[in-house]
């Protein structure tokens, strides 16, 4: 009978790292760049380095993210799409559509077999991004300032390493993802 409840309390806990509640429901939906219905749950077993971004940032900040997981994706073409996936979830999910999401990853020139552009309801981007410590604010002119975070998540759904940096060196991130693979 505790082995039953230890296995239920580690899947509630998982659910709970991943956003998501025991009883999976259309608020825990991402829609990705293709139109596709995602959770966060379809990546467990999978290596997963996950950022926060949006597609009209004006600071740079986002598309220089974007180019890091660019690099990432260049470099570890071998595990790419099987092993390796690479999470980029919209805070501006009123903008962020599925079309807009789509021209994005075509400019980042994102492979969607392991680079997925994620986007949901307002509700669920803000509870996500909480949850991974993202806070942003909106300016009057609807321009979102928010915190850096890129988190490298292990195939039991670990937080391994959390990199808040804009200059964290691609080759750190590499070093570390090989370590889980």
């Amino acid at each position: 009978m505790t082995k039953i409840i230890s296995g239920i309390s580690l899947l509630a806990l998982m659910l709970s790292f991943w956003g998501c509640s025991s009883s999976i429901g259309e608020e825990d939906v991402f829609i990705n760049q293709l139109g596709k219905e995602v959770r966060l749950d379809d990546f467990k077993g999978k290596v997963v380095l996950m950022n926060f971004v949006y597609t009209s940032c004006p600071n740079r900040g986002c598309e220089q993210m974007a180019l890091q997981f660019l690099r990432l994706q260049l470099l570890m073409k071998d595990v790419f799409g099987k092993d390796l996936y690479l999470l980029s979830v919209s805070i501006d999910p009123d903008k962020d559509s599925q079309a807009v999401l789509k021209e994005y990853a075509r400019k980042m020139k994102a492979d969607s077999r392991g680079w997925l552009f994620l986007t949901a309801k307002p509700s669920v981007a803000e509870r996500i991004g909480k949850k991974h410590g993202v806070e942003w604010k909106t300016d009057p002119d609807g321009t979102r300032r928010h915190k850096v975070v890129v988190k490298l998540i292990d195939r039991k759904v670990d937080v391994k390493a959390i990199y808040e940096d804009l200059d964290t060196p691609v080759e750190k991130m590499m070093k570390d993802i090989t370590k889980l693979l």
